[in-house]
C-alpha cells in the first residue's frame, strides 16, 4: 500500500473550446498555472514530496504537462507527475467500449460513468438523437498538426460519439479499470 492523500477536486479549468455553450466557465493558463503553483507550494511545507496532477478533462491535458514541468523546475525535492485518467487507463478502457476507443466528450464512456455515480443527471430518454462523430481528427492540420476549434464547431450538443451504447454497468467497469491504472501508476516508484 502507497498512503496517499486525495486533494478536493479542482472544478475549473482550461474550456475556452466550450464556451459557445451555456454555462461553461473557463480560466486562463496564467490562473491554473497559479492555483497549482500554490496547491503544490502548500503541500510540500506540509512535508509531502510527489504531486499527482490527476487530470480529466480534455482541455487541460497539455496546460497539466506544461505545469508540472514548471513547477517542477520552480521547487525542489518535490516530483510533479500530471496524468490524464483516460491516456493512462487506454489499454484497459478500449476493451470495454463499443462505440469509441477511449474517453470522448459526453459519449459512451463519460455517459455510462455518469449513469453509473449519478443517474438521475442523465436523462436517457434519447440518447440516439444525439450520436455525433466520434472522433477528435477536427483538431488535426495536415498529419500530425494541432489546430485549435471549439467544440461547436463539430456538434450541436457537445456529444462526441454514441451516448445510447451506454450503461451504468459499464459505467462501474470502466471506473474500476480506470481506478486500478491510477493506482498503479501512483505505486508505481518512477511515479
Amino acid at each position: 500500500e502507497q498512503p496517499t492523500v486525495v486533494l478536493p477536486v479542482v472544478w475549473a479549468g482550461l474550456s475556452e473550446h466550450h464556451m459557445p455553450f451555456g454555462g461553461t466557465i473557463t480560466l486562463d493558463y496564467d490562473t491554473l498555472l497559479s492555483l497549482f503553483r500554490c496547491i503544490v507550494n502548500s503541500v510540500q511545507r506540509h512535508g509531502f514530496n510527489k504531486v499527482l496532477i490527476l487530470n480529466g478533462h480534455g482541455g487541460n491535458i497539455d496546460a497539466c504537462k506544461m505545469m508540472a514541468q514548471q513547477l517542477s523546475l520552480e521547487t525542489t525535492d518535490v516530483t510533479v507527475v500530471a496524468a490524464t485518467y483516460w491516456l493512462e487507463a487506454q489499454s484497459r478502457l478500449e476493451p470495454l467500449l463499443e462505440d469509441q476507443s477511449n474517453v470522448l466528450h459526453a459519449g459512451e464512456a463519460e455517459t455510462s460513468m455518469m449513469m453509473r455515480l449519478t443517474p438521475e443527471l442523465v436523462d436517457d430518454s434519447d440518447l440516439a438523437s444525439h450520436r455525433t462523430a466520434g472522433d477528435l481528427s477536427f483538431l488535426l492540420a495536415g498529419q500530425a498538426s494541432f489546430r485549435w476549434r471549439d467544440l461547436a464547431s463539430v456538434t450541436p450538443n457537445g456529444v462526441l460519439g454514441d451516448p445510447s451504447t451506454a450503461s451504468a454497468d459499464k459505467g462501474e467497469q470502466l471506473l474500476e479499470a480506470a481506478s486500478d491504472a491510477i493506482s498503479e501508476l501512483i505505486r508505481d516508484p518512477d511515479t
